[in-house]
């Protein structure tokens, strides 16, 4: 276990996760070993692959010592994600007093503001009869959007 921490510490990250992928299952799902296969997702630019694993040791370790660092992890991947929306709902999952929420949570709400007003400017370029709602929070992909 000791070799994958310092290797991630050292940012070698492509190497921290061979090594993990060779581990027994017992170490691969303890705690901090999926918190450094997950940071290492994260640092490589793999977003999907790091959320994959925050999501994993927060479905392990609910309660768990990492909890609030796991709920920034997924924070910050959504946000990588251009999910911003999702981003803010689990910020409000993280311990007022973790250091780094109020960083995450401003950061997110400006973005939002910002496309807030986009959509709203988007929305006079239609006439007022059969205006399309650009609102993020409203529109509602469905399947049979698709097909009209």
């Amino acid at each position: 276990m000791n070799d994958i921490l310092t290797l991630v510490e050292k940012g070698k990250y492509k190497e921290a996760i061979d090594l993990i992928a060779k581990s027994p299952k017992a170490t691969q799902d303890m705690g901090r070993i999926i918190f450094a296969k997950a940071d290492s997702k994260y640092e490589l630019g793999e977003d999907l692959e790091a959320l994959q694993e925050y999501v994993y040791y927060l479905n392990k370790y609910p309660n768990g010592y990492g909890r609030n660092f796991a709920l920034i992890g997924v924070v910050v991947c959504l946000k990588n994600l251009e999910m911003h929306l999702e981003a803010k709902r689990f910020i409000h999952m993280i311990d007022d007093s973790h250091d780094g929420k109020d960083k995450e949570l401003l950061d997110s709400f400006s973005i939002l503001e910002k496309q807030r007003l986009a959509h709203k400017t988007l929305s006079t370029l239609f006439p007022l009869e059969g205006r399309l709602d650009l609102s993020v929070e409203k529109q509602q992909i469905t399947e049979l959007d698709w097909k009209g």
